[in-house]
């Protein structure tokens, strides 16, 4: 696999926090992967919630370009309402 790829070998642990919110979501099903993130279930572990979460690697935001991009794509995916598409909720980042 070429290290253009190493992102896809990002495995997420069962459990992941949002710092800020202290909010713990429980890893579900995988439910896809694009250019540089994979797509997974995230149950909120207080309610049951459930969200579909993007996961990115910090290896994949090292250059300003990259992290203009993501920045970029959260305001895009914030800016959408619709009723056929997934309303962005939050980000945040871990360790």
């Amino acid at each position: 696999m070429s290290r253009r790829n190493d992102h896809l070998k990002l495995e997420i642990p069962d459990l992941v926090s949002d710092p800020k919110t202290k909010k713990t979501y429980r890893k579900g099903k995988f439910l896809g992967r694009g250019g540089f993130a994979k797509c997974y279930e995230l149950i909120d572990t207080s309610n049951g919630d459930i969200f579909a979460g993007k996961v990115i690697a910090k290896s994949q935001l090292t250059k300003p370009d990259q992290k203009s991009k993501m920045t970029q794509e959260i305001a895009i995916h914030r800016s959408i309402k619709h009723n056929h598409v997934v309303e962005f909720m939050t980000f945040f980042e871990d360790k």
